[in-house]
């Protein structure tokens, strides 16, 4: 009788080990497919604005800056998701739990993603936390030529009109796909750059060694700065911004996210064939493609 009950202990023991390092309950599997749902959609339309790196090249709050203030404020979960899927529905002052984000950033527009992604990046932003390493190094490093960065208005220029094209290119990839999307970029991306222009006092240009549209490229001078910015990226793993005080031009990198891929990816991989099939229709000379996220796409020049 010993072993028998001896036996059956030990088939549910092997049976249970196998669970656990298989990974998992049915239960737990759906649980993770939630989270990855929801970090992929993170990453696909968040991220845009609100990505990890130095504050002061954001143009919107941190995801996990997000994370932390709405945990504060609605510590339970259905209530945390709620309070996400209506203030990225309805943005409003009064709503908002980051005041501060507001006053330094300005009000989000509304989005007009469906409640269901909503939803899913919000259930992934309550239940994991990403922030380990976030501006890792900040603070620590000295950077040399201080005096030749830009003021935090003239990067905030530049943030403002990345933040103004991210926002409209974002509602016409949700509208009408990445393919669609390549005739808002090929019409409508240089008249809202020059809008903001007018709108900000200043001149606010996107140039790349690698242009989509020739008006893009960039100059011999242009370049050079850019190779300056490889370096630096190679080397430390982030680009910094660099003023030219005695021409009144400043350069700003524009590095790459997940939503970038869709259209300045890997052929085949990151970019499907709708979408390139759009690109090498309306930019016959297009080299803006093989990128990966955190690489140097280009980058804005201020100029006062």
């Amino acid at each position: 009788m010993k072993r028998q009950i001896y036996v059956v202990l030990t088939v549910l023991s092997v049976m249970l080990l196998g669970r656990c390092q298989s990974g998992q309950t049915p239960e737990n599997e759906n649980i993770k497919s939630s989270y990855d749902e929801g970090k992929a959609l993170a990453s696909k339309y968040c991220e845009a604005c609100h990505a990890k790196g130095s504050g002061r090249m954001r143009v919107a709050p941190s995801l996990n800056a997000v994370r932390t203030h709405y945990l504060d404020a609605f510590p339970e979960e259905e209530d945390f998701i709620y309070a996400i899927v209506d203030f990225v529905r309805h943005p409003s002052r009064e709503k908002s739990v980051m005041p501060g984000a507001v006053e330094k950033f300005g009000l989000m527009s509304a989005l007009s993603y469906s409640e269901d992604k909503i939803e899913s990046i919000a259930r992934y932003l309550y239940h994991v936390d990403e922030s380990e390493g976030e501006e890792k190094g900040k603070g620590k490093r000295k950077r040399k030529h201080k005096d030749q960065q830009p003021s935090e208005d003239i990067v905030a220029f530049a943030m403002q009109t990345k933040k103004a094209l991210g926002q409209q290119l974002m509602q016409a990839i949700e509208r009408d796909g990445p393919a669609g999307a390549v005739d808002f970029c090929h019409i409508e991306a240089i008249p809202i750059t020059d809008s903001m222009s007018e709108h900000l006092g200043v001149s606010v240009r996107r140039v790349s060694d690698k242009p989509r549209n020739p008006d893009n490229a960039a100059t011999p001078e242009e370049r050079k700065i850019l190779k300056r910015m490889y370096k630096q990226m190679e080397r430390r793993g982030e680009a910094f911004a660099y003023s030219d005080k005695e021409l009144g031009r400043h350069y700003i990198p524009i590095t790459t996210n997940a939503m970038c891929l869709q259209c300045h990816g890997v052929p085949g991989k990151t970019i499907d064939v709708a979408t390139f099939e759009a690109i090498k229709e309306a930019y016959p000379n297009d080299s803006a493609v093989g990128y990966d996220v955190d690489q140097i796409r280009g980058m804005f020049v201020v100029t006062e």
